[in-house]
């Protein structure tokens, strides 16, 4: 951003006095001219080349908040799945401590010759599957922590339980949903700042048809043997008319390269509002199918536990097999693994949409206000 800043103030010193100093000397004669020219009309040439230059400056600012939004993106998803395997984590180590004190029971029975040396072989695979399980959640979970470190450049030992706010999505429908999104986009807003970029190389290349006018102040002196005191020094007020039209048709073909260039970008853009609207689309049906499938496997946990529970008092009365238990206990820790799924596809989706849309920018971004997409 600081190359496109000086070249805007490049841009803009165009319209202020160029000076000039030209020396020559043949044998005897020296001669020094010192020239201060101002450009009266240009036809348009460096108006065009100052809007050029602004345009890239604001579409480098775009580009810095493209590249926020993109690290937003990752962070949340890297939160997500850090929250989802901490909650699971909980789970999974519940599930191994109910399984170890279950295997410490049917051992005591088996001792006891109450039951076969089977049902003890069983609780302890199953025992050493939940071992496993915990252990590769929690493998994942230091890998979602190393990955939040990285991008937010602080060392992140632990997180919240992820949650969501009702207010967070202050859309209603996915067409405003949308709009929103095509209004915040980093991405649309820099597209559309080259281009404009580009229309303005355009108006400056057709510009150099036209002759500059110019007001030139020339201070000549001379020195030498056969120069005359009358002739040492000279002042100058000059209205200069000059035109350059290139070699050959380059000016023509000059026109026609920024012409396919504004085109270009923007059939980029329209391009990347096709995308961005199939994206939030996509998130809008993943947050909505999220929420459906996280009631469900609220009401499916909340059976299975009843169950598991059931199962143990009505094994302990002979009314249930041992296999019957634990099927019961791994579908009560399953069921809860999938709500933490559910919850963190729910939150995933949402805080993408809200980052999207802009509505997350107040609480985690100092956005940048003066710069907007020019086609909006």
């Amino acid at each position: 951003m600081d190359a496109a800043r000086a070249d805007r103030n490049a841009a803009a010193w165009q319209r202020f006095p160029t000076p000039g100093l030209q020396a020559s000397s043949d044998d005897d004669t020296t001669q020094a001219v010192l020239s201060l020219q101002q450009p009266l009309w240009t036809g348009g040439r460096i108006m065009a080349g100052i809007d050029a230059a602004e345009s890239r400056l604001e579409a480098s600012r775009e580009q810095v908040g493209g590249v926020r939004q993109d690290v937003l993106q990752r962070v949340i998803d890297a939160y997500a799945e850090a929250s989802r395997r901490k909650a699971q984590l909980e789970i999974a180590t519940r599930n191994v401590d109910e399984l170890r004190s279950l295997q410490q029971m049917i051992e005591r029975r088996v001792r006891q010759m109450a039951s076969p040396q089977a049902d003890l072989e069983l609780a302890s695979s199953r025992l050493a599957q939940a071992i496993a399980e915990r252990t590769a959640i929690a493998q994942s979970l230091r890998s979602s922590l190393a990955q939040l470190s990285e991008l937010s450049g602080q060392e992140v030992r632990a997180v919240q339980l992820a949650s969501v706010s009702g207010a967070l999505i202050s859309v209603a429908e996915l067409d405003e949903a949308q709009r929103e999104a095509l209004n915040h986009s980093p991405q649309l807003a820099r597209l559309g700042f080259q281009q404009k970029a580009a229309r303005a190389d355009t108006r400056g290349e057709r510009a150099a048809h036209f002759p500059t006018l110019a007001l030139r102040l020339e201070q000549r002196e001379n020195r030498g043997s056969d120069i005359v005191a009358t002739e040492r020094s000279d002042t100058r007020l000059l209205m200069v008319l000059e035109s350059n039209f290139g070699a050959g048709f380059s000016t023509v073909a000059s026109i026609e390269a920024a012409s396919s260039r504004a085109q270009s970008l923007g059939q980029e853009r329209e391009a990347a509002v096709r995308e961005l609207r199939s994206e939030v689309a996509d998130l809008w049906h993943q947050r909505e199918s999220a929420q459906l499938r996280l009631q469900s496997a609220e009401q499916t946990r909340l059976s299975a536990e009843r169950v598991s529970a059931s199962y143990n008092r009505q094994y302990a009365i002979g009314q249930k097999s041992w296999l019957d238990l634990m099927n019961a206990v791994r579908e009560a820790s399953s069921a809860g693994l999938a709500v933490e799924d559910a919850r963190s596809d729910v939150f995933r989706a949402t805080w993408r949409l809200a980052d999207l849309t802009g509505s997350a920018a107040a609480l985690l971004l100092a956005p940048d206000t003066d710069a907007r997409d020019p086609q909006s």
